[in-house]
């Protein structure tokens, strides 16, 4: 019949015809009164249907009241004022509260009025409160002053008309139920304010960390081509020395130097998947049957008291993703929950579903993204842990158990793709990560590229790379293939030299990041020499040039730094026609 407070229409009179059925509104009133034959009077006066209200009023030579559209009172009588605040408190807590309280002054059974309306408003300050007495000993200053605010408190003189308790009823349930759909719309306003505002800080805050990944990944990329550069002539000589090693002691402490070299490379490449500089082989890629062999290839080393569940719920599993950076990603997420969970085990649980309605906001259509998530029921993370948790080298476990590079790998992978990955925890409620990627429409099977190798060449290079040390072992290496190499630590002076004799140059090997000129602005101008020339562009870092890009610019290939003496012989095996062969 009611529900918070405000009044609910009853059921149609079925006697009536459809046109002139009518709602009614039902308000509950309270009356304290020690006064049987008074509190009888109350019921009579507000328990009549409006017809009879007003044919009352007519036959007493008044006015007629103005008919409401089907008010109607519910009201309850009490002869002691704490059975009244008991009731009143009932009834605000069971969300049916009293609109308004007729209260007597002298109550003599029990507190007074006075104190019964103190309580009354202190059970429900929204209650409007009508104190009724046959005597002046309680002046209106003392009133109001007991029982504020004087806005919700009238004075009613014993004895009154009927027509006047009635139209005092009616006004004050009209008025108590302005105020109480006006509370509904302030909060109802607070509400949304309150929710734009949380989402504005949101957004805030995600491009601060936006903003600080990307400076971060750009630190992490520069010191990635520094180190790429010490690297390679680690790497290069080492595969020199292992070439031309007699013993096989010394090849094999070499080969160890090589392996070390291998997993320092692998750790430069994921901290250029962090600053999104890496390479991106991005094409339509089924994701089910990837996350399937990842399982199958994580079981074994997950401890029996931990439970993998797999939940597929999506129309297509075919993203626009790299397969082995994806692969990452899943190897780096399970394992992080596998270890968060610990001895004591629990549920890994890996989800993979259409992205919903409500999806980040600035994915801006999740139709067009699947959603894959990884959740453990590990301790969680509090709010300072996760404001931090995809930085690079941040990390909550002991040393020498993580490089603190996982999560910001997945980060840079994620925003690589054009994805977005968010992470959901709370202290003792474990972690979710959601990882949103791009679909894609249709599957084509990538093409292999052949291998060609290389046994020795004939032809004249030009070599050009800033740093001196890469320039010898490069040069060593493209000799030791037959080739005779001109070597250059300068673009502007490997361009005053092919100017000087261009058709002496068969091949050209350049860095990109170079001073002066980059390695891409000195094959434009070479090019523009000799379109016929093969280039080669080497590259540790750049996410400014691909393959792609560097071939519409007429770059034959682009190599990976560091160089090593295979990729070397394959390039140059594709460019150069091999003299044994006719």
């Amino acid at each position: 019949m009611y529900s918070n407070g405000k009044p609910f229409p009853d059921e149609h009179l079925g006697n009536r015809e459809p046109s002139v059925q009518t709602h009614t509104a039902t308000y509950r009133l309270l009356a304290v009164d020690d006064d049987a034959a008074m509190l009888a009077l109350y019921e009579d006066i507000l328990g009549l249907d409006e017809n009879t209200a007003r044919d009352m009023a007519a036959a007493a030579g008044g006015t007629p009241l103005p008919a409401p559209s089907g008010l109607r009172f519910d009201l309850q009588t009490c002869r002691d004022g704490r059975d009244a605040v008991r009731n009143a408190e009932q009834a605000r807590q069971a969300g049916i509260p009293f609109a308004v309280a007729l209260v007597d002054v002298r109550l003599h059974s029990g507190p007074d009025g006075i104190w019964t309306a103190e309580a009354l408003r202190h059970a429900d300050p929204d209650m409007e409160i009508v104190m009724v007495t046959a005597y002046m000993d309680v002046s209106l200053e003392e009133l109001n002053r007991r029982i504020p605010p004087p806005g919700k408190l009238l004075y009613l003189q014993k004895p009154f008309r009927p027509q006047e308790l009635r139209q005092l009823a009616i006004s004050l349930c009209s008025k108590w139920n302005t105020e109480q759909e006006l509370h509904e719309l302030n909060n109802t306003l607070a509400q949304r304010v309150e929710r734009r505002i949380s989402h504005q800080k949101n957004l805030e805050e995600q491009l601060r960390q936006a903003q600080k990944m990307e400076a971060l990944g750009t630190l992490a990329g520069g010191i990635a081509h520094d180190f790429n550069n010490i690297l390679g002539v680690i790497m290069g000589y080492s595969e020199l020395i292992r070439e031309g090693a007699a013993e096989e002691g010394t090849r094999r402490r070499v080969q160890e130097i090589i392996r070390a070299g291998t997993r320092a490379r692998d750790l430069i490449g994921q901290i250029l998947n962090f600053s999104r500089q890496g390479p991106k082989k991005r094409q339509p890629l089924k994701l089910v049957p990837l996350i399937k062999e990842t399982i199958k290839m994580l079981r074994p080393s997950i401890p029996d008291s931990v439970e993998v569940r797999l939940e597929l719920d999506m129309d297509d599993d075919l993203a626009l993703a790299d397969a082995t950076q994806f692969h990452q990603i899943l190897l780096n997420l399970c394992s992080n929950a596998v270890q968060a969970m610990g001895a004591q085990g629990g549920r890994l649980t890996l989800r993979l579903a259409d992205a919903e309605p409500d999806a980040p906001a600035s994915l801006h259509d999740p139709r067009w993204f699947l959603h894959f998530s990884v959740a453990d029921t590990g301790p969680g993370m509090d709010a300072k842990t996760r404001a931090r948790v995809f930085e690079p080298f941040f990390t909550t476990k002991a040393p020498g158990q993580g490089t603190g590079l996982g999560l910001s790998v997945v980060h840079g992978i994620v925003k690589s793709h054009e994805g977005i990955v968010t992470l959901e925890s709370a202290p003792g409620q474990g972690c979710v990560f959601h990882v949103f990627l791009p679909r894609a429409t249709a599957e084509t099977a990538p093409q292999a590229r052949p291998q060609p190798r290389l046994a020795s060449a004939q032809g004249r290079v030009l070599l050009v790379d800033d740093e001196k040390a890469l320039v010898d072992i490069a040069g060593e290496m493209l000799e030791n293939l037959g080739l005779h190499v001109t070597a250059r630590t300068s673009s502007v002076e490997a361009l005053e030299a092919f100017r000087y004799r261009p058709r002496d140059f068969d091949l050209v090997v350049t860095d990109y990041a170079m001073p002066n000129m980059t390695g891409v602005e000195l094959a434009r101008e070479l090019l523009t020499l000799r379109p016929d020339l093969p280039v080669i562009l080497c590259t540790g870092f750049s996410d400014s040039i691909s393959r792609e890009r560097a071939q519409s610019l007429g770059i034959c290939d682009v190599v990976k730094k560091p160089l090593l003496q295979a990729n070397l012989e394959e390039c140059v095996a594709r460019l150069l026609p091999d003299p044994d062969q006719d």
